[in-house]
Formats: C-alpha cells, structure tokens, sequence
C-alpha cells in the first residue's frame, strides 16, 4: 500500500512538471523537458501495471491451490 502512494505522489508531480513546462516558450529545451516528463510518466504506468499483476497473481494462485487441495480430499 506504501508503494502505490509513493507511485501515486510521484505521478503528481510528474503531471505538475508537466503542466509548467507546457507554459514554456517553445524551444529545444522545452521539448526535451516535455519528452522526459513523458518517459516518467509511462515508468510509472508501467510499475503500477506490475505492481497490480503482482498484487492479483497471490489471490489467483491461493484460489488454484485451494482448488486442488479440496480436489485431493
């Protein structure tokens, strides 16, 4: 839960960078800023994607095993 609040901060502030940065006179500069913004923001997406498989995956394994063990019985 700590994780998905730190992801969760982090994106805030990556959306916040974003919007000053939009606010920049158009240059070089401004798209480089912009296109790293980006890259943190699909970072991000990407963590939280994994972090939801991996958050899903104990419930799905716990209910296949408990599957099979009332199998044996």
């Amino acid at each position: 839960m700590e994780r998905k609040s730190e992801l969760h901060l982090e994106r805030q502030w990556e959306l916040y960078r974003r919007s000053v940065a939009e606010g920049m006179p158009d240059s070089d500069y401004k798209a480089a800023v912009v296109a790293g913004i980006e890259h943190a923001l699909s970072r991000l997406d990407s963590l939280e994607a994994c972090q939801c498989a991996f958050t899903d995956r104990p419930g799905k394994l716990r209910t296949s095993s408990n599957a099979r063990s009332r199998g044996r019985d």
